[in-house]
């Protein structure tokens, strides 16, 4: 008796997956009843919810990125207020402090996000590396050699190497791509105003030179580094999470 063949040829999964539009949704980390929600949604609704996640979510990454940059470039601010003469340093030593903050920095980028996709609360994640390299800046005004500042420089790198991929990694989530580039402009004008004012910035707080003992260069790095500290503990309040964490 011959053998009948049953054709099962494998079903497509576009075939009977969901619509194009409802399928970016879910993948940007919504439920399929979530991305119904916003399907439902009239424009004038979006650009209302839109107006929300402005407010709230871009100021403040570009907010951070802006202290980011003081923070990795205020050894050069340092260096003016004397930081050289005060730890020692000589020939390449202040290229060696600036270089090392790099070597994590350029490394570490792809794991942090990796490390982010673990945590329930990305808000948690990005305030929690701020206040983390805020800390560490703070401690830069305490060393006392080249080895200390190399050290502070490192970790520094560390902790800043996850929040702009991981800031990103947010606004995509947020946002559709047309609307993406609008954020982006805004991180870079930040890192641009960041070198603006940074030296006028150094410059006033290093007439604290003295007070309390401590050097300018000492209150530059504590100063930003408390900064920093503060700012980073508003994300676990004002940060919003992903669209799939967050309420409607």
């Amino acid at each position: 008796m011959p053998s009948t063949q049953v054709n099962e040829d494998p079903i497509e999964l576009k075939d009977v997956g969901f619509p194009e539009e409802k399928r970016q949704y879910i993948d940007r980390g919504l439920s399929p009843e979530e991305a119904d929600f916003l399907l439902s949604l009239s424009d004038k609704e979006k650009d209302k919810i839109y107006r929300k996640v402005d407010i709230r979510l871009v100021p403040m990454l570009a907010l951070l990125y802006l202290i980011a940059h003081l923070d990795r470039a205020n050894i050069g601010n340092a260096k003016i207020e004397g930081i050289e003469a005060e730890l020692g340093m000589s020939g390449v030593d202040y290229n060696i402090a600036v270089a090392v903050f790099f070597i994590p920095y350029i490394t570490l980028e792809v794991p942090s996000n990796l490390i982010l996709g673990k945590f329930k609360r990305p808000s948690w994640y990005i305030g929690l590396l701020v206040c983390c390299w805020g800390l560490v800046v703070t401690s830069s005004g305490f060393v006392q050699g080249l080895g200390a500042l190399c050290a502070t420089r490192f970790l520094v790198g560390v902790f800043e190497a996850g929040f702009f991929p991981g800031a990103m990694w947010l606004i995509t989530q947020w946002y559709e791509p047309r609307k993406t580039s609008f954020c982006m402009s805004l991180f870079y004008f930040s890192a641009a105003a960041s070198g603006a004012f940074s030296g006028l910035l150094a410059a006033a707080i290093s007439q604290m030179d003295g007070l309390g003992g401590q050097s300018g260069w000492r209150w530059i790095f504590i100063i930003e580094g408390i900064a920093s500290v503060l700012l980073g503990a508003t994300c676990f309040f004002l940060l919003p999470d992903s669209p799939s964490l967050s309420g409607r």
